[in-house]
């Protein structure tokens, strides 16, 4: 343990660059933990900051210490950057670290270089405390991002998507998912019953199973309530009903079906709204009738379900929940039909944007559907807090709406007009959360862009995956390891599904929302095992 507290400064040399591919990960035999540096961004003050996860294997709690005269990094033309050491929970002067690692637990630690030129893009090596990393690229902000050299990988197959797809649901603050065997796992906030337990709580970060349910094969999370089909077309809803979202309900703590709903395909969760698609082509929506997001052609709530106006040849409904105030459909001759709020410009009417003229103006809406003006060839849709992200037939991703964090690829546009997303090439799925967006391409990465923080800028939640770096991206980023991925979901919290049937989970916990029993939210991607899981 010594040893390691003095830790070998390292000698750093030419030589390193010919070593063969990145190591990232490493073991630190002292302390008995794995240590992964999970990836190096710039900050606002254009600082290189490289997050790191220690991971404790052994049995008994340890202090650990870090000299800070050993943290390092060498870029590839052999400039040696010197750098510092925290962690969290710890202490740090201009000699040393010192942080607390118990036994089986998780620490996140970071390394800060302040003096890297914008030009360097990779580190050869980093180290520091006698363990090294190789082959780090270090993510440039605006400029285009840049990953280490790797080999190719196989595209995503449909059928793995397939077996995913629908089975879970992630809501702003609590998350839904369906078990291989139809039963419906629900942990997150619990303070209007959304998690179908029969009772309140304030929050359960761990999985708890969904009462009376069975033969589930799709689950829709909103933002209060929740829904769930089954495999014979029925709805079923609990939780918040204030605006008739549940449909008629004897007990809202606990499932129970929508009444005058049959054969349904496919369902979705608002705000307070909900909607489902029946195997006609129809779509039929329940809940709160605010801003005529409902599409029935007027502003009143609705207890039951109607059918929304004017709509057919519908091919699917948005990726995602339905938005806040607005809601959408992509029609088979690949156009995009919206209804709702319009104060960011959603509905591509070429309506001025209210938030100039008054504020926040959510004005009455538009009750019935309206193509968007300009939007052709769609090939999938989706819907996130204020703004659309569409993937169109060419391969190409654009964006409109709110964008005042960079979540429709551009910055401080309260009203982004139809924009496409920079740097993203052979795109196959998309999604669009609260104040983020991402993208998956054809070699199984991930990419991510808009805002780490919440919505005013105060909470740090690390929406983006990129480690501690506080700043908005308009400019697509890998989240730090998220490559061969075969299904994502998220809305401030991201579930990723890799090719080898790992898990993981990033973003917002405050109410437990990653499910790992911890209320802490995480700025890199860190694996969790969901309810049925060996």
């Amino acid at each position: 343990m010594k040893r390691f507290l003095q830790a070998l400064i390292l000698l750093f040399s030419g030589a390193l660059l010919a070593q063969s591919g990145p190591v990232v990960e490493v073991f630190a035999p002292q302390i008995n933990a794995q240590v992964r540096i999970t990836g190096c961004a710039r900050d606002t003050q254009n600082r290189v900051v490289c997050a790191l996860v220690f991971e404790s294997k052994a049995q008994t709690n340890q202090s650990v210490t870090v000299l800070q005269s050993t943290v390092r990094a060498l870029a590839p033309d052999g400039t040696v950057y010197r750098g510092r050491f925290s962690a969290e929970g710890g202490t740090a002067d201009d000699t040393k670290a010192v942080f607390s690692l118990p036994a089986g637990m998780r620490v996140n630690a970071s390394l800060l270089f302040p003096d890297v030129p914008s030009g360097v893009t990779l580190f050869a090596q980093v180290a520091f405390g006698g363990l090294e990393f190789r082959g780090i690229p270090v993510t440039q902000g605006r400029e285009a991002p840049t990953q280490a050299a790797q080999a190719p990988r196989p595209a995503p197959s449909e059928d793995l998507w397939t077996s995913w797809d629908r089975r879970l649901s992630v809501s702003l603050h609590h998350v839904l998912y369906v078990g291989k065997d139809g039963t419906v796992w629900a942990w997150g906030l619990n303070q209007d019953g959304q998690l179908g337990i029969g009772k309140t709580s304030e929050a359960e970060p761990k999985p708890v199973k969904v009462q009376g349910l069975t033969d589930v094969v799709e689950v829709a999370a909103g933002w209060r309530h929740s829904l769930a089909l089954r495999r014979d077309g029925t709805v079923w809803a609990w939780g918040n009903n204030d605006h008739g979202q549940l449909g008629i309900t004897p007990n809202p703590l606990v499932p129970y079906p929508v009444r005058g709903l049959t054969d349904v395909v496919a369902i979705r969760a608002g705000r307070d709204t909900s909607y489902a698609l029946r195997r006609d082509g129809t779509l039929w929506a329940w809940g709160s009738g605010r801003w005529g997001i409902l599409g029935v052609g007027d502003f009143a709530d609705r207890p039951l379900p109607t059918q929304v106006q004017g709509l057919s040849g519908i091919k699917a409904l948005p990726q995602g929940i339905f938005g806040d105030g607005v809601a959408a459909v992509l029609k088979e001759d690949g156009t995009v039909w919206v209804w709702g709020n319009n104060t960011h410009g959603l509905l591509g009417t070429g309506q001025r944007c209210s938030y100039w003229e008054s504020g926040w103006d959510w004005g009455q809406g538009q009750p019935t559907p309206v193509q968007v003006e300009g939007l052709k060839d769609v090939a999938q849709l989706a819907v996130g807090g204020h703004h659309f992200v569409a993937l169109l037939k060419t391969g190409e991703v654009v964006a409109w709406g709110l964008s005042h964090r960079g979540q429709a690829g551009v910055f401080n546009e309260y009203c982004a007009a139809i924009t496409k997303v920079p740097d993203l090439r052979d795109v196959v799925r998309i999604q669009a959360g609260g104040i983020i967006s991402s993208a998956l391409t054809r070699d199984g990465t991930l990419w991510a862009w808009g805002t780490h923080t919440s919505w005013d800028g105060r909470v740090f939640f690390g929406m983006l995956g990129i480690g501690p770096v506080r700043r908005d991206w308009e400019r697509p980023v890998p989240p730090i390891g998220m490559d061969g991925v075969i299904f994502w979901e998220g809305w401030d919290t991201t579930f990723a599904v890799k090719g080898d049937g790992t898990v993981w989970a990033w973003g917002r916990n405050d109410y437990g929302q990653i499910g790992n029993g911890s209320r802490e939210s995480q700025h890199t991607p860190i694996q969790v095992k969901l309810p049925d899981m060996p």
